[in-house]
């Protein structure tokens, strides 16, 4: 599952490109609790000392939206559907510069699951 969890000083850098939406939603999806109200710089540190969020725990609970626009902010050049390539690119981005030397984060994703349609399928209400 996980291969190595990340520390505090990267996941600190990764909360630093989300906004307050995307703090409140990351929160709620690791089940913290966060006062109402709080603000950005708040609810960033909230999340970075809470002790369920290592580096793999936020970039799992992360949409794929969210990991977009803090790759965007990060100026990484992502290509590719899903989660994994952002998650990917902000692995490599954070482990490049901390000074403790290359490691790796393995984080689960959910498969899409295919479908198959054709013209004339029939279609059901």
């Amino acid at each position: 599952m996980y291969a190595r969890p990340g520390n505090r000083m990267d996941t600190a850098r990764l909360l630093e490109h989300l906004d307050d939406d995307a703090l409140r939603e990351l929160a709620d999806a690791l089940g913290l609790v966060v006062p109402d109200g709080a603000s950005a710089a708040s609810l960033r540190q909230h999340v970075a000392h809470a002790d369920g969020a290592p580096l793999p725990a936020v970039l799992a609970a992360l949409s794929r939206d969210a990991l977009k626009n803090v790759c965007k902010a990060m100026g990484l050049t992502v290509t590719g559907s899903g989660k994994g390539p952002y998650v990917r690119a902000l692995t490599a981005a954070l482990a490049g510069d901390a000074s403790s030397g290359a490691r790796s984060i393995t984080v689960d994703v959910l498969p899409r699951q295919p479908r198959l349609a054709w013209q004339g399928m029939e279609q059901r209400e």
